[in-house]
């Protein structure tokens, strides 16, 4: 993986320089894929399209800030005798004078949603999506799923629009299995170039929702489904899950090696 410079936008709300990080370069070498749909590897990195800033705690979509410079890590090996960190580009005194790096968490997705700050279905669908993996992500490593009060009416809601967005209903609508364009649904960027074949991502997503829910044979109907581009091997876990009626997370490796990853809720 090839780090890329920050990224800075102005905040629409107070002009706060938000510092946004970027990736030149990724790959899925070590990586673990999740029955959720979420791919984490030391060759990718977490990058979200939305902050809240830290300043005016107004919540932002990047893409629709002024991009007003970058920040460029100087490497290691020129730092010594540069006496130098970084490099400015852009409205550099404007940056200088302080700036914020942005760190955006589950709660601040779910801000976004419920405040309703999205205007299509695509950047609702990123917005719940998000939600469902970092959730998913901190209940496989022990972790509280988010600070907001009445955790399981949230998930619900959350869980019951995501699957209304990707066209999900017992049983499948046959036009979900279509193959649709899958930008606006990744925290990662290039995520379509790292993983190869993002068609998937969304059946994943599906069934894991499903099965989540109790939904077994709408879920084995589902990956049942000649048109499906879940894994072969992915879709047999899937099938004997569903018939154990067991909803635990699993995970598997490039070889296809499966691994059960946290408890059920």
């Amino acid at each position: 993986m090839t780090i890329g410079p920050d990224i800075v936008y102005a905040c629409s709300g107070c002009g706060n320089p938000l510092a946004v990080a970027s990736m030149d370069s990724g790959n899925n070498f070590d990586a673990i894929y999740y029955c959720d749909g979420s791919v984490y590897g030391p060759g990718m990195m977490e990058i979200c399209e939305i902050g809240k800033c830290p300043r005016c705690h107004q919540i932002v979509w990047y893409e629709k800030l002024e991009q007003i410079g970058k920040i460029r890590r100087v490497p290691p090996w020129e730092r010594k005798y540069r006496k130098v960190d970084f490099e400015f580009e852009g409205e550099v005194e404007r940056i200088k004078a302080g700036f914020s790096r942005m760190i955006t968490t589950v709660d601040d997705f779910i801000e976004t949603v419920t405040r309703g700050i999205f205007e299509t279905d695509s950047e609702e669908r990123y917005l719940r999506t998000g939600i469902l993996w970092m959730t998913n992500e901190n209940e496989r490593n022990g972790l509280p799923l988010f600070n907001v009060a009445e955790t399981e009416t949230v998930l619900h809601e959350n869980n019951r629009r995501l699957s209304a967005l990707l066209e999900v209903t017992p049983p499948p609508a046959p036009a979900y299995f279509s193959i649709r364009d899958q930008t606006g649904i990744h925290r990662y960027q290039l995520q379509q170039m790292i993983i190869g074949n993002t068609c998937m991502i969304e059946p994943l997503i599906s069934a894991h929702l499903l099965r989540r829910n109790g939904q077994f044979q709408a879920c084995t109907d589902l990956i049942g489904h000649p048109a499906c581009t879940i894994p072969v091997p992915v879709q047999e876990t899937l099938r004997r899950l569903c018939r154990q009626e067991d909803r635990i997370q699993f995970c598997w490796d490039d070889e296809y090696r499966f691994y059960r990853a946290g408890k059920p809720r």
